[in-house]
């Protein structure tokens, strides 16, 4: 037999046994999943995270009666002319920042004074009659019936001048909501109206802040909530002040994850009486922590959650065995969470390859195929 007959014969041989293979007995495909050696923090191990600054009391202004707004409180940028208050500017508890037009309210207040003043003029000779009347009644000089109808004209002029009294003091209430004054000592943060402009009840007016101390709100996970406490000293840095650190404490740490997240509301005050850290400013707040560096760190996406502890964490460790990756879960303790990660105080040592990708969808002892 010539090479060429048989090459072909073998080729043909080749077809058969490929065409006779049974797919059904294929092994099933690996699952894939990406690898990354344990190294060492090389950082300072204090949590980080980024908020946006808010006053540490904010009220939104609003008038109770609707008008128009006859006027604005007026201010002076040192000796320069006046000006209508406006955003920026400071003012004190008690200010006076706007008021409504008064004419009609001037005339209801009149109206009810002048109903008050009938009620109490028609009471006084009720008074008088009904004084009369039960003289000559205990004289038995007036019948029961003329004695009960005098006493009832001076039972029902009562009733009608407290009515007409509570009718003044809530005119005189609504006069002194035509006022709009400040409630705390602080900064205009909006001015949301124009003298002329028409207002209905509720209708936002004025936001005022306290900025003399503010608040960063963020969430952290129960990793770094379990070592926080109130009260407890952290360090503040913004973009707009580089090369400043402001001191702060925690206020606030919530007792419970926020729902539908696996984060706890923590609060940082922060004393601010130069106004320098000013509401919207994006802070970066570092919790006091025991320093990182030297200690074993993987990143967050090779943590999983425990199989035989409910509140523990585990992670996949891959060993080589007989020309095959195996992956092997294995209990960790966690530290705390650092910019490359977080650390693992026990249960992993330096060097070790764990799985930073597919470590969800894979089994204790799966043989796993590596992907770069």
């Amino acid at each position: 037999m010539t090479g060429r007959h048989a090459l072909a014969a073998g080729l043909t041989v080749i077809g058969v046994v490929t065409g006779c293979a049974d797919p059904a007995s294929a092994p099933p495909p690996l699952t894939a999943v990406r690898e990354e050696v344990v190294g060492m923090a090389g950082v300072s191990g204090r949590p980080r995270y980024s908020a946006a600054i808010l006053p540490a009391n904010r009220v939104d202004l609003a008038f109770r009666v609707p008008g128009y707004i006859a006027e604005i409180e007026q201010v002076r940028d040192g000796s320069g002319p006046a000006r209508p208050l406006q955003e920026g500017d400071r003012v004190a508890r008690g200010q006076l920042l706007a008021s409504l037009r008064s004419g009609d309210f001037d005339a209801k207040l009149g109206q009810a004074r002048s109903q008050q003043a009938e009620a109490e003029a028609a009471l006084a000779q009720a008074k008088q009659a009904y004084e009369r009347a039960s003289g000559l009644y205990e004289r038995k000089s007036m019948t029961r019936s003329d004695y009960e109808s005098a006493r009832a004209v001076h039972d029902t002029l009562i009733a009608k001048q407290a009515g007409a009294m509570a009718l003044v003091a809530e005119a005189q209430n609504v006069r002194a909501d035509l006022s709009l004054r400040s409630p705390l000592t602080g900064v205009v943060l909006k001015r949301l109206i124009e003298v002329g402009s028409f207002v209905g009840p509720g209708t936002p007016a004025f936001v005022i802040a306290d900025t003399s101390s503010v608040k960063i709100p963020f969430g952290a996970p129960d990793t770094v909530v379990r070592g926080l406490s109130t009260r407890q000293p952290v360090v503040v840095t913004t973009a707009a002040h580089p090369n400043e650190r402001f001191q702060g404490r925690i206020t606030t740490l919530a007792p419970a994850a926020a729902p539908g997240s696996l984060v706890f509301d923590v609060e940082v005050t922060v004393p601010n009486a130069d106004g320098r850290l000013k509401p919207g400013m994006v802070a970066s707040i570092d919790l006091a922590g025991e320093p990182g560096a030297g200690r074993l760190t993987v990143p967050l996406a090779a943590i999983i959650r425990s199989k035989v502890d409910a509140s523990g964490y585990a992670l996949f460790v891959l060993e080589e065995r007989g020309g095959s990756t195996y992956a092997r879960l294995r209990e960790v303790t966690l530290g705390d969470l650092i910019a490359s990660g977080v650390i693992v105080t026990k249960g992993l040592r330096a060097g070790e390859r764990v799985v930073v990708s597919g470590a969800t969808i894979v089994t204790d002892g799966e043989t796993v195929e590596l992907v770069r």
